[in-house]
């Protein structure tokens, strides 16, 4: 998402993906900065749009920061990048079974 201003007017817009080639700008919504006190109506619509915009733009922000966060993650130890064991189906019953967490290793008991 953008905005373009020439002036007072502008507006807000969107660009999307065609044929993995282009982009083409689809229009979001009209921005209108009022020149007089009886024009200052029209100024709601540009409020709505910029507090559109801004949410897009910290939704944005917030993904791209899980992201990096993610992959410094996994690029600390690219050894242990393995997926999470799942613990909700481990067996309780002693610690000794043979049900255990692949990560959890055990003694072996003498008889």
């Amino acid at each position: 998402m953008a905005i373009d201003l020439i002036g007072t007017n502008g507006y807000l817009y969107a660009l999307q993906l065609v044929n993995d080639d282009f982009y083409i700008a689809k229009p979001v919504s009209q921005l209108l900065y009022p020149k007089t006190r009886e024009s200052l109506w029209l100024f709601l619509d540009t409020l709505k749009a910029l507090f559109f915009f801004k949410d897009f733009l910290c939704t944005t922000a917030n993904r791209a920061k899980m992201e990096l966060n993610r992959r410094a993650a996994n690029n600390a130890l690219p050894t242990l990048n393995t997926s999470f064991p799942s613990f909700a189906s481990t067996s309780t019953s002693s610690p000794t079974s043979s049900h255990s967490s692949p990560f959890i290793f055990t003694s072996p008991s003498h008889p």
